[in-house]
């Protein structure tokens, strides 16, 4: 236990550190780690993160522990959100004439308004 914080590559001013995925692996790998009482600093450390990363992820254990569990691969990165089912996909829609039952693209009542 040094006390001391380590440097990464984006501690040098005016660079950014870039953006990395975790894997559900290493997550877990962490979450374990931490678990056996391992210090924090010497996990972000050992996987180049700052703590506020670290931090999420034991809060986010138990959505984590709970997809490892299913049956997805542990390579995956994202816990994927469900979406509303509204069977879009993307087309443009057609529009009813209001004065006749037949279906026309948005084009074809334009030029339909031009002539009147």
């Amino acid at each position: 236990m040094s006390g001391s914080k380590c440097k990464s590559s984006g501690d040098v001013a005016g660079t950014a550190k870039k953006r990395q995925s975790i894997t559900m692996e290493a997550e877990v790998k962490i979450i374990e780690r931490v678990e056996q009482v391992e210090n924090m600093v010497d996990v972000t450390c050992s996987y180049n993160m700052n703590c506020p990363t670290i931090s999420t992820i034991l809060n986010n254990k138990d959505k984590i522990m709970e997809h490892v569990k299913s049956a997805v691969p542990m390579i995956s990165t994202i816990i994927s959100k469900k979406h509303g089912s509204d069977g879009g996909d993307g087309e443009t829609s057609q529009c009813v004439d209001a004065g006749s039952a037949s279906a026309s693209s948005p084009a074809q009542l334009n030029a339909d308004s031009r002539e009147s």
